[in-house]
């Protein structure tokens, strides 16, 4: 188990993301620059990459030593369509021969485009409405920015054989949307992209609308909410009974929707797992990886303050010097990540039990916060810690007759008593 761990929470996995995370970050400014209105992000494997994405730059701004431009990018920094991406988890999960995953892109390709097309009465976004707020629990507002981006947007994704990203694009070129741009965080330095699937990719590189970024390990991909910091849920007896009830719903599988809640939380009482929030291996493991990142964004801006600095240039040996001081820089924060990562592996080795990449920690994790919303209910969790959510019969049919009798008579999706959408 050590060797696996070892070969996966490393420094050198962790410097990678970090390295992504830059230049996803300079893409992302250019590209807003240009004209492009929003982020769409439909993977949880590149949450990290964004986040730490956004982290960077916020750095970067306050390390400006004029005040006058601190204050002026502080202002572009807060006001970026960056800052809130509109996440739809595109997340794939058939149970059957005819639950196929081109369905289940095409179901939230149609989610989008009703999104960024202003499309109210869409069918597809009125149901994910409907189990945002009925099923999940959720306030609307809070899974969706107040700026919702137009059709000219960034979709961020991640790609490991290529399967994933070609079906969404045919989706989306199949119901009109082509205005996007394409930024792809690639495993493997896209080694393990098959040939018919690199060929779209490539497709949309030659038109200029796509950019790849390669990474050696996307270990966030499929590994659960500690190292994505996002837990998903879907609904198999929800859609089964959706496809049956509506011809509009006939290939609709896997609509489902997303949690952020992985860090224990306030009410946290001496870490007893009868209480909701206990969530120690998920939120050790996701403290530990996100400290990595931070001290990779720390060591850039102390190596960019020493160089810049320019002190002592008239000294004898100048360039040895710096050289050695850089290098002893780096061996400190090296030997800290170290550090770090090597504690977080020992401490989850010696209680493999509740190791948090396991899929029934993510159970763990997650059943007494949906108990705390539903007092009955099935759940199971997939290789992937995808959680299906199931009811009985009886409250499938309450939630229908919910659904038919405040959403598909005439509700407008778009809204809300706070008025929260910015059109």
């Amino acid at each position: 188990m050590s060797d696996t761990w070892d070969s996966i929470f490393n420094v050198e996995n962790v410097e990678g993301y970090f390295r992504a995370s830059e230049e996803l970050l300079i893409y992302l400014k250019v590209l807003i620059e240009e004209g492009y209105t929003g982020v769409v992000i439909p993977s949880r494997g590149v949450l990290p990459i964004y986040r730490l994405a956004k982290n960077i730059w916020f750095n970067d701004l306050k390390a400006m030593p004029n005040r006058d431009d601190r204050v002026a990018e502080k202002y572009k920094w807060s006001t970026s369509p960056i800052m809130s991406p509109v996440i739809i988890p595109f997340s794939a999960d058939p149970k059957d021969a005819k639950e196929d995953t081109k369905s289940i892109r095409k179901f939230w390709s149609c989610v989008l485009a009703a999104l960024v097309l202003r499309k109210g009465d869409d069918k597809f976004l009125l149901f994910y409405r409907f189990l945002v707020e009925n099923v999940a629990k959720k306030s609307w507002e809070s899974v969706l920015p107040r700026k919702l981006p137009n059709e000219k947007f960034i979709f961020i994704d991640t790609v490991v054989s290529g399967r994933a990203i070609v079906e969404i694009l045919d989706s989306l070129e199949s119901i009109g949307l082509n205005d996007f741009y394409l930024i792809l965080v690639v495993d493997e330095n896209g080694e393990r992209i098959k040939e018919n699937y690199l060929t779209k990719i490539e497709k949309y590189e030659s038109e200029g609308r796509c950019q790849r970024i390669k990474v050696k390990n996307l270990f966030t991909e499929d590994r659960g909410p500690a190292v994505s910091g996002v837990w998903s849920l879907v609904y198999p007896k929800i859609m089964s009974s959706l496809r049956e009830r509506y011809d509009w719903a006939e290939n609709c599988y896997g609509a489902g929707t997303f949690y952020h809640k992985v860090s224990s939380g306030a009410r946290l009482n001496g870490f007893k797992n009868s209480i909701s929030d206990y969530n120690l291996p998920l939120t050790r493991m996701y403290s530990s990886l996100n400290l990595c990142y931070y001290l990779n964004v720390a060591l850039k801006n102390q190596l960019k303050y020493l160089m810049d600095g320019g002190v002592g240039r008239e000294l004898l040996d100048f360039d040895k010097r710096m050289e050695k001081a850089v290098n002893d820089i780096r061996k400190q924060y090296y030997m800290t990540m170290l550090y770090i990562l090597k504690e977080m592996i020992d401490e989850f080795n010696a209680i493999p039990d509740m190791s948090p990449v396991n899929q029934n920690t993510t159970k763990k994790m997650a059943y007494p916060r949906i108990k705390e919303i539903w007092s009955e209910f099935d759940l199971n969790v997939s290789s992937s810690h995808l959680l299906r959510l199931d009811f009985s019969d009886e409250e499938i049919n309450r939630l229908f007759s919910l659904f038919e009798r405040e959403y598909l008579r005439g509700k407008d999706a778009f809204s809300t008593e706070s008025d929260w959408f910015l059109f």
